[in-house]
């Protein structure tokens, strides 16, 4: 972990590449744009899909950049191809069927979107300033550390298992434990809340944390040392923390939210994927995974599982899953008739761990506000962090909130590529993977999940770098 690898510079052929990427999207796009009404509308989806295939080919072609790369893939399928097919049926989720019909609201959120991403992208190539290492981790210290992260999940998990009816209740249906744990009388009206994130949230954030680190330091060790001579105690808390990881964050009875980001987390420790190919093959399998695995295990909520479902479909791209276009429209609708929100939503979220008890005045998380002001009976819905920051302050928010995440996930990619033991090279594959549920939204539901888990990240890093005088991370 102590040499710094130079970013490659981009290939000739690279432009050519990307360019005959966006011309077969485009080609693949184009029939099913053509009977969208107004042409504008099916123009904008086009451009849209285009936009995100570009990003995501620039996110591999020098190197895999993994923030870039998972906000791309994600985009591609949830704010470009699903609304696409959503605009040619004329259908989206949640039995909205008039939604659609209003044209002005749909044109708007199209604009917004493709400049939300527009911003990104430009955020992303604004200049970045070399990163110098001084917070390598140590091995012991990191596999100490992570022992005790994994130890913490461990010891609760007897109150975990009690708070569901027994051990079982881990690995039932998302739906089954979630009934069990509300029969349990766990979220009550007196600040329930908190002992279902004791229960639920705090031991799959630190069986995240403790697996991720315990895989980095075990690396460590693959890379100094033939597997007859790694420590025993690097190899136990590898093993214990997959074992944590499986338990409190598999994707039947969690979100795939929290799966996908959990295991992909480790996954990527276990992996390093830093050449180009690794991207690319990287980027194929997030695409694929979003369009079609992604809404098969939408059955594994389900008492019966996947048992009894019909095979995937393309309507499925215009169901729960995919429903960020629908709610960024009804934002627009929401600010057009309300106004913003002027920071209410996103500060609420930010200072996450302020109990309502305390803060009376403590927003919902944003997705509930807009979903009651369409009069939805189901308000557990996604908002887009792009519509969010829309719903907070407007067409500037949008723009300057876009183009610094942009910025910052660059950043964290060019020391994933350059500077591999540095800080932000460590956090890069938490926050590529916790991305998911930024982009998917909203920040109040899922900011302390993603807080949790980079919070617990930087506490391990504090510990376990090696300090070196000189430079910064």
């Amino acid at each position: 972990m102590r040499e710094t690898r130079l970013l490659a510079p981009t290939p000739v052929g690279a432009p050519l590449v990307r360019v005959t990427a966006v011309a077969v999207a485009g080609a693949l796009a184009v029939p099913a744009a053509s009977g969208i009404r107004p042409w504008t509308s099916g123009l904008l989806a086009v451009l849209t899909v285009a936009l995100c295939v570009w990003g995501l080919v620039a996110a591999f072609d020098r190197g895999a950049r993994l923030a870039q790369l998972v906000f791309w893939a994600f985009s591609l399928a949830w704010l470009g191809v699903a609304p696409l097919y959503q605009l040619a049926v004329g259908q989206v989720a949640w039995g909205d069927r008039s939604l659609l019909a209003m044209r002005d609201a749909v044109t708007s959120a199209q604009l917004l979107v493709l400049l939300s991403l527009a911003a990104f992208l430009a955020g992303s190539h604004l200049p970045i300033r070399e990163v110098r290492r001084v917070a390598d981790l140590d091995p012991v210290r990191t596999v100490r550390a992570a022992g005790v992260v994994v130890g913490l999940a461990v010891l609760l998990l007897p109150l975990a298992a009690r708070a569901g009816g027994g051990f079982a209740s881990l690995f039932v249906s998302r739906q089954e434990r979630s009934a069990a744990i509300d029969a349990a009388g766990v979220v009550a009206a007196d600040g329930g809340g908190a002992t279902l994130g004791l229960v639920t949230l705090l031991p799959a954030a630190l069986a995240t944390v403790g697996c991720y680190f315990a895989i980095l330091a075990l690396r460590e060790h693959a890379r100094r040392s033939r597997l007859g001579e790694w420590p025993v105690r690097a190899v136990v808390v590898a093993l214990a923390g997959v074992a944590m990881l499986l338990t409190y964050s598999n994707p039947v009875a969690n979100s795939r939210f929290i799966s996908f980001a959990a295991i992909g987390c480790c996954a990527l420790a276990a992996l390093a994927p830093r050449s180009v190919r690794a991207g690319a093959a990287l980027a194929g399998s997030a695409v694929v995974g979003l369009l079609f695995a992604y809404p098969i295990l939408y059955a594994l909520r389900k008492p019966g599982g996947l048992a009894g479902d019909s095979p995937f479909s393309l309507a499925d791209w215009a169901g729960p899953d995919f429903d960020g276009f629908q709610q960024w429209t009804n934002t627009v609708l929401f600010v057009g008739d309300r106004g913003p929100e002027w920071g209410r939503t996103i500060l609420s979220a930010l200072l996450f761990w302020v109990p309502r008890s305390v803060w009376d005045g403590k927003s919902v998380p944003a997705s509930i506000t807009v979903a009651e002001y369409r009069g939805y009976g189901f308000t557990d819905l996604s908002l887009p962090v792009s519509a969010e920051l829309y719903l907070n302050f407007g067409v500037a928010g949008v723009v300057v909130g876009m183009v610094a995440l942009g910025a910052l996930w660059a950043r964290l990619d060019h020391a994933w590529l350059t500077a591999p033991g540095s800080l932000l090279a460590v956090l890069a594959p938490v926050v590529a993977t916790q991305q998911f549920g930024l982009i998917r939204g909203p920040m109040g539901s899922l900011a302390p999940v993603i807080g949790s888990v980079v919070l617990l990240s930087l506490a391990v890093v504090a510990y376990s770098g090696r300090r070196e005088r000189g430079g910064d991370t």
